[in-house]
């Protein structure tokens, strides 16, 4: 459905057959001039950040992530996008929220809410095509309900020379890390995690734990030789 066809009221998207940025696009229907992203996570070349500004048609984007997170690479952030922090000093939690906030040529506002992250499994692939399973809501609003949204993360811009507050440090000479993706399938009694990479083969070992609401499990052992 787009927005027109249905004023005032969330529309739902997932992801199981067709992308979720695809869709979030597909619904606004009008050129998007302006992009605001909450997510605490991107993809480490923040390819999924600059194929949302691509699909956009250049859009002016920003995004709001956690203070001083080294998890978003700031030093591969996309020309002319810019940082914000959430610095909330009174309440000391993790920014958890994965938000859109669209503005089209005809100063139409809309907000995207659900799970799906700023990054390429979440926002660009589906499931079975090394993409998670995300839900999105999805309505237009005024534009004083979106500024008043925005503003309650209490948004801070992040300064390029601190940009390095934001990067994990260089890996050593010797640190062969493999980037590593994987699935959790959910049986009556049990739980399989199901590991793989883009290498063709390298046999790894090392150790896991699960962490599921209050219980945490292991770490327990395992080894193994992944394929492609």
């Amino acid at each position: 459905p787009k927005a027109s066809e249905n004023p005032d009221k969330y529309t739902f998207l997932h992801n199981f057959q067709h992308p979720i940025l695809e869709q979030m696009i597909a619904y606004i229907g009008d050129v998007i001039t302006e992009v605001k992203v909450i997510s605490p996570y991107y993809d480490g070349d923040m390819h999924a950040l600059k194929l949302l500004i691509e699909k956009t048609g250049r859009a002016s984007c920003s995004i709001l992530c956690n203070h001083s997170d080294i998890h978003v690479n700031l030093k591969k952030l996309p020309e002319h996008v810019r940082a914000y922090s959430s610095q909330m000093d009174e309440v000391k939690r993790y920014l958890h929220a994965k938000t859109y906030l669209f503005k089209t040529e005809y100063d139409e506002h809309f907000i995207a809410v659900g799970s799906a992250n700023c990054t390429t499994p979440g926002l660009i692939n589906i499931p079975g095509q090394k993409g998670n399973w995300e839900t999105v809501a999805i309505r237009q609003v005024t534009e004083e309900k979106s500024n008043q949204f925005y503003q309650s993360f209490n948004p801070v811009e992040i300064l390029s020379e601190n940009y390095w507050d934001y990067t994990q440090p260089p890996k050593e000479k010797n640190d062969h890390g493999l980037d590593i993706s994987f699935e959790a399938i959910y049986f009556l009694y049990d739980i399989e995690i199901r590991l793989s990479t883009d290498n063709v083969q390298k046999p790894i070992s090392g150790n896991i734990s699960f962490h599921l609401g209050n219980i945490t499990k292991g770490p327990f052992a395992f080894t193994d030789t992944f394929k492609n």
